[in-house]
This record gives structure tokens, C-alpha cells and sequence, in this order.
């Protein structure tokens, strides 16, 4: 009777509250302080998916289900593991690289890539000088990161070239990285052979390396072609004469007031500063 008193009184409190257990408190427990806990409790540990953590290093109880306090009937109790921090990074590799391939690279990292130019004279324009922060910092979801581009080398200014030869105006400006066109003009206050003129000049706003720069070569003063003054008075021979750029050496013949001849004749083309000779006599 006795035995049979005890069995049915140890069925009684498994039927009550005895098959009943406490989820003891496992959060922020590592695993296996986690399992033994679960173990002495008699309850057996299934572990979920782990989860990133900003605060819960790796390997560390973020949760339990059922929660800690719980009585539970059941044996299961399922954890989720801290994975730890959530980061990524810019690989090294990436640096001198160009722009567009790096931004196919990081297409499926969760950074905010944004890129900021930069004169190199050294690396082609496009490709990536440096990141900020460098390549290889930890960097959370949605960080900031500007990767540095070279805009090719920075703009030159143009030296001053007027008065040079054309070889060493030419020279002069290669140095600096500029290709070199050739024009000619004429120029009163420019030798013949000597640059006159320069565009893009030294005045202007600096320019892009390896853009092109015209000199202008004198070919000596300015042409002008002869009036006709044929015919007219000596004052109003001069007058036009004179308004063209050119000398009038008068000669008189016998008397009179009007322009008898003229040489070089009207029409021909002569340097500026020319000397006309007109022969005055009767109209």
C-alpha cells in the first residue's frame, strides 16, 4: 500500500506542477553557459538564426523563446546568437581603379558612395586616388564614403611667348603640356619672324592640361594698297595718302597744283609705312 501511495502521489505532482520548468535567464549569456544552464534545467537548447549586434559580441544570447521566468511544459527553448558587429569594408584593391568599375565592385555593399574630384598629375582622369574613410575601415550599414577621383592634371597657365621665336614660343608651351598651333599676321610693332600674338594669352583663366594654344607669327608690318591720287590736289593727295599709312614724297614739275603721276601705282599692295612719290604739275 505504501509503494502504491508514492507512486500515485508522484504521478499526481507530474501531472501537476511538477512537469512544469522555469526558462532560467539566458540573455547575454555566451552559448555554452547558455546550454548548461538549459541543460541543469532539463530543458534542451535549439538555436535560430544569428543576428547582427551593435552591443552583443559574437556567440552571446540576444534572446530566448520562450522568455526567462517562463514555466514551460515543453523541453525546446529556442536561442538567437549574436553575430556581432555588422560591418563591411572598401577593398584596398580598389584604389586605382577606375570610378565606373568601382562603383559596379561595391553595388551590393550597403554604403553611401560618393565620389569628389581631384587633380593628380600622375594618374589618368577617372581613376580612384584614395577613399575616405581609407579602404579597409570597418564601416557600418548606410556609412559614408567618398571615393577620390583624379580630374587629370590640374590647369596650366599660359606663359607669356609674344616677342619669341616660334621654336622657342613652341618649346616654352610644350613644357607645360600644351599642344601648339601656328598662324601668321602682321604686326607694326612685331619683328618679322617673332611671335605676335598668343591664344588662350597669359591673362586668361588657366587651362586644361594638354589643350591646345595658337601663336600667331609676325610676317612683318601690316599691307595696305595704294589710294588712287591721280589727279587730285597736292593737300588732298597727301590727305590720302597719309589716312593709308603711307609716306608722300612730292616732286613739282614745272607748275601746278595736281597729282601728274604716282608710283607705286593705284592698287598695288605695299608695307605700311611706304613711300609713295607723286609728281605734281597741271591736272
Amino acid at each position: 500500500m505504501l509503494l502504491l501511495a508514492i507512486t500515485i502521489g508522484a504521478i499526481g505532482w507530474w501531472l501537476g506542477s511538477g512537469r512544469w520548468t522555469d526558462v532560467p535567464d539566458l540573455v547575454n549569456q555566451d552559448r555554452d553557459t547558455a546550454v548548461g544552464l538549459l541543460q541543469e534545467a532539463g530543458l534542451d537548447p535549439v538555436f535560430g538564426d544569428e543576428v547582427f549586434s551593435e552591443e552583443l559580441p559574437a556567440g552571446t544570447v540576444i534572446s530566448a523563446e520562450p522568455a526567462a521566468g517562463e514555466a514551460i511544459r515543453g523541453s525546446d527553448v529556442t536561442l538567437v546568437l549574436s553575430k556581432g558587429q555588422e560591418r563591411f569594408e572598401v577593398d584596398p584593391a580598389l584604389v586605382g581603379q577606375p570610378f565606373d568599375a568601382v562603383q559596379a565592385a561595391l553595388a551590393e555593399v550597403p554604403v553611401g558612395l560618393t565620389a569628389r574630384e581631384e587633380f593628380d598629375d600622375e594618374q589618368p582622369t577617372g581613376t580612384v586616388l584614395r577613399f575616405e574613410p581609407a579602404a579597409g575601415t570597418d564601416l557600418k550599414r548606410n556609412d559614408g564614403v567618398v571615393a577620390v577621383v583624379s580630374a587629370g592634371r590640374a590647369p596650366v597657365k599660359v606663359p607669356d611667348v609674344v616677342g619669341l621665336s616660334p621654336e622657342a614660343a613652341t618649346a616654352n608651351l610644350e613644357e607645360r603640356g600644351f599642344t601648339v598651333e601656328r598662324t601668321t599676321g602682321r604686326s607694326a610693332a612685331v619683328d618679322a619672324g617673332e611671335v605676335m600674338a598668343v591664344s588662350p594669352g597669359p591673362g586668361d583663366a588657366a587651362q586644361r592640361y594638354g589643350s591646345t594654344v595658337t601663336i600667331q607669327v609676325s610676317e612683318g608690318v601690316p599691307q595696305v594698297t595704294v589710294p588712287d591720287v591721280k589727279g587730285k590736289s597736292r593737300d588732298e593727295a597727301v590727305a590720302l595718302l597719309t589716312a593709308a599709312g603711307l609716306e608722300a614724297e612730292q616732286t613739282q614739275f614745272i607748275a601746278g597744283d595736281r597729282v601728274f603721276q604716282q608710283s607705286p601705282r593705284a592698287g598695288e599692295v605695299v608695307d605700311q609705312g611706304s613711300t609713295v612719290r607723286i609728281l605734281i604739275s597741271f591736272g
